[in-house]
């Protein structure tokens, strides 16, 4: 890859993430064709897409700034990225459920608004509702990542 085509990859990554909700990186050594192929249609239908990434290329998308700059010390290996466009959670959910079921898939870490989240906060993340129950009036109002945990509460309907 000439230099040229490296820094537009470069700017693709950054322009991806900078309208992504949510990063997850994740290691996919071991997985199939068609398991990974299975795994990207279901990351669309999620509103994300999974994209497999130099660590190289990574890094200097990832600057000091960058909400990736979080994931940078897990670069290392066969990587691929995840952007999530609309629900962090349902991205969450889609890859914590595919990472059960083919455990070659393994979840490194991931960002959220620039703060890093670890497997155990991508799990929590994982169990919380829906972003329409979330929404939706008497449900429940996302309070943030607090502590290292993301956390949400139920609210009142008047």
């Amino acid at each position: 890859m000439r230099k040229l085509e490296k820094a537009e990859v470069v700017q693709a990554i950054q322009a991806k993430v900078a309208k992504s909700q949510i990063g997850i990186l994740t290691d996919f050594k071991g997985l199939k064709v068609a398991d990974m192929t299975r795994l990207r249609r279901q990351l669309q239908e999620a509103d994300a897409e999974l994209t497999v990434v130099k660590n190289t290329l990574l890094r200097r998308a990832g600057t000091d700034d960058s909400p990736l700059a979080p994931l940078l010390s897990h670069a290392t290996g066969p990587n691929a990225l995840t952007l999530g466009y609309a629900d962090p959670v349902l991205v969450t959910k889609v890859l914590i459920k595919f990472a059960q079921e083919k455990p070659q898939l393994v979840i490194k870490g991931g960002t959220l608004g620039g703060q890093a989240l670890s497997l155990k906060d991508l799990e929590a993340l994982s169990k919380l509702p829906a972003r329409e129950v979330l929404l939706e009036p008497g449900g429940f109002g996302w309070v943030g990542v607090g502590g290292g945990q993301p956390q949400c509460q139920q609210v009142g309907s008047g």
